[in-house]
């Protein structure tokens, strides 16, 4: 076991407050004061500066890279100059980039860190109802809309949304997803991995359930493939905790899943959180 995952909560948010204290410098807010917002698998703090606040992203190591956040600071980008839709608009840091690497002797490893403009809206959990899905629908339309049609700038790497493990998420980017319309999704090698860790940590009925299964997904994702507009750019993590709502409009943050996939995931997504 490392030092830092052997730390207390504590000690681990001690450490991270210190690398974004350091990406902040970047942005001449080295000083501006830290609210945390949630750790889990990235870390987030608040940070009021200027009379206005911001929202402070320290992105999890190893699965992400500075290439695949930056290009989802590309697509945001692209979404609050192209669309009216509300989605948190990207800061740029003193060099001009989305994108700060930060790092701490406490953290055994440098962390790819993005300041965003913070988004004004309210979670509603407990109190959906049809009507604020119905928004959240369209909002998921009109983020997929542009994301269809929007040509992405050299270099873009996202995954397939559709991965069932991360190493078929890494490789899904290696092999650039954008083009992997057709073949099995998720790929037969993914879902091996997939029923061999339900088999070890489950059990053998819940590994058998999950190959039936598998095969009604394949069925689906084939039929699919064949349909024009079906496949593009999406959000992939479209629940409860994602959205929001200011004024009656549904907004949409948290863009970390985002990738290629089918249209019809995001949907899926939102439903299965209810």
């Amino acid at each position: 076991m490392d030092a830092f995952a052997s730390l207390s909560r504590r000690g681990q948010l001690l450490r991270l407050r210190r690398v974004g204290r350091t990406a902040l410098a970047s942005y001449g807010l080295g000083d501006a004061p830290l609210t945390l917002q949630r750790y889990e698998q990235n870390t987030t703090f608040r940070v009021d500066a200027d009379g206005r606040p911001y929202l402070l992203l320290i992105n999890r190591p190893r699965v992400h890279t500075a290439d695949t956040i930056g290009s989802e600071m590309a697509w945001l980008s692209a979404l609050r100059c192209d669309t009216d839709l509300g989605v948190p608009e990207p800061v740029a840091a003193r060099d001009g980039s989305f994108i700060v690497v930060a790092r701490d002797r406490g953290v055994p490893a440098a962390h790819v860190c993005v300041l965003l403009h913070w988004l004004d809206g309210r979670f509603i959990n407990q109190r959906l109802t049809p009507a604020h899905l119905r928004r959240v629908g369209a909002l998921a339309g009109q983020l997929q809309e542009p994301g269809a049609s929007w040509a992405p700038p050299s270099g873009f790497l996202r995954p397939r949304v559709d991965t069932l493990t991360n190493d078929a998420r890494v490789d899904s980017m290696a092999r650039s997803a954008a083009l992997a319309l057709h073949g099995d999704h998720p790929t037969v090698a993914d879902a091996d991995r997939a029923l061999q860790l339900v088999d070890a940590l489950i059990s053998t009925d819940d590994a058998a359930l999950f190959a039936r299964a598998l095969e009604v997904v394949w069925a689906t994702t084939r039929t699919l493939a064949e349909e024009t507009g079906a496949f593009g750019l999406i959000h992939g993590d479209l629940h409860h905790e994602n959205f929001l709502f200011h004024r009656g409009e549904a907004r949409a943050i948290d863009f970390d899943d985002c990738g290629w996939g089918f249209h019809l995931y995001d949907l899926a997504v939102t439903l299965s959180e209810l």
